[in-house]
C-alpha cells in the first residue's frame, strides 16, 4: 500500500480521479488535509500528484488495465471528479459537484450539491442532492433518494425510483419502470418504450395530467369532496407504449 497527504490551498478542494479498473472509495471528513491510499498488484502502479486546490489521481499509461484499489480522505464539500472503464464508485459524507463517468461499475452518492453521472452499465445509487441530479446511461438501475434540484435520467434499459423529488422530474428509458414516491415539484415527464409508472403526489395538488398508454391502464386517485382547493398544479406528462400508469395521493 501507497500513501500519500496534501493540504489544499485556500480553495475547495478537488479531488479529480482517472482509473480504468477497479474501485475507488472517497470519503469526506472534519479535517483539513486530503489522504490518498492506493493499493493492488505491483504492476498496477499509480500516480498523485497536487496542482493548487485540485489532487490528481492516474494510472500510467500502459498501466490501465491493472486493477486498482483507492481511497481518499478530503474534506467536506470537496468536489469529486471520477472518470473509469470498469470502476466501482463509492462517494460517502457530504461532497460539493460530483461528477462520474464509467463504462461499468456501480456508483454510490451519499450526498452531495449536485451530481452527474454517466455510465454504460452498472446501477447508480444517489441518497442526497442539494441540487441538479443527471444520470444517463445504457443499461443501468438508477435510484435517488431525496433531491432539491431538478431530476434528469436518461437510460436504454433500467429501473428508475425517486423518493422525494422537490423540482422537476424528467425521465427517459427504452425498457424500464419509474416510480416516485412523491414529487413535490412544479412538473413530471416520464417516457418509455415499455414500462410502468407509479407517481405520488401530495394532497391540495391539482394535476394537468398527458398520459398516453397504448395497451396498459391508467389509475388514477377519485377526488376527493371533502378536500380543500387545490394550493398548486402540477404538470404530468407520462407515456408509454407498453405500460401501466398510476397516480398515488400521499398525505
Amino acid at each position: 500500500m501507497t500513501d500519500w497527504t496534501f493540504r489544499p490551498s485556500q480553495g475547495t478542494p478537488h479531488i479529480e480521479a482517472r482509473i480504468a479498473t477497479g474501485r475507488i472509495t472517497v470519503e469526506a471528513t472534519d479535517g483539513g488535509s486530503i489522504e490518498v491510499s492506493a493499493h493492488g498488484s505491483p504492476e498496477s502502479s499509480v500516480e498523485v500528484s497536487q496542482l493548487g486546490d485540485t489532487i490528481i489521481i492516474q494510472q500510467p499509461r500502459g498501466r490501465a488495465r491493472s486493477s486498482l484499489a483507492v481511497a481518499v480522505r478530503t474534506p467536506q464539500h470537496s468536489n469529486v471528479t471520477i472518470s473509469g472503464v470498469a470502476l466501482d464508485c463509492r462517494i460517502g459524507g457530504h461532497m460539493g459537484e460530483v461528477a462520474v463517468k464509467t463504462a461499468s461499475g456501480d456508483v454510490r452518492v451519499e450526498s452531495a450539491s449536485r451530481t452527474t453521472i454517466k455510465t454504460a452499465s452498472g446501477s447508480v445509487e444517489v441518497d442526497a442532492v442539494g441540487g441538479p441530479v443527471v444520470v444517463a446511461g445504457a443499461a443501468a438501475d438508477v435510484r435517488i433518494g431525496e433531491a432539491t434540484g431538478p431530476v434528469s435520467v436518461s437510460v436504454a434499459s433500467g429501473d428508475t425510483r425517486v423518493g422525494v423529488a422537490r423540482d422537476t422530474v424528467e425521465v427517459t428509458t427504452v425498457s424500464g419502470d419509474v416510480y416516485i414516491g412523491v414529487s413535490h415539484g412544479p412538473s413530471i415527464k416520464l417516457k418509455a418504450l415499455s414500462g410502468d409508472f407509479d407517481i405520488g403526489l401530495p394532497t391540495g395538488v391539482r394535476v394537468e395530467p398527458d398520459i398516453n398508454t397504448m395497451t396498459g391502464s391508467v389509475k388514477v386517485p377519485e377526488r376527493d369532496p371533502d378536500a380543500s382547493a387545490p394550493t398548486r398544479t402540477v404538470q404530468l406528462t407520462a407515456r408509454t407504449t407498453s405500460g401501466n400508469v398510476e397516480i398515488r395521493r400521499v398525505s
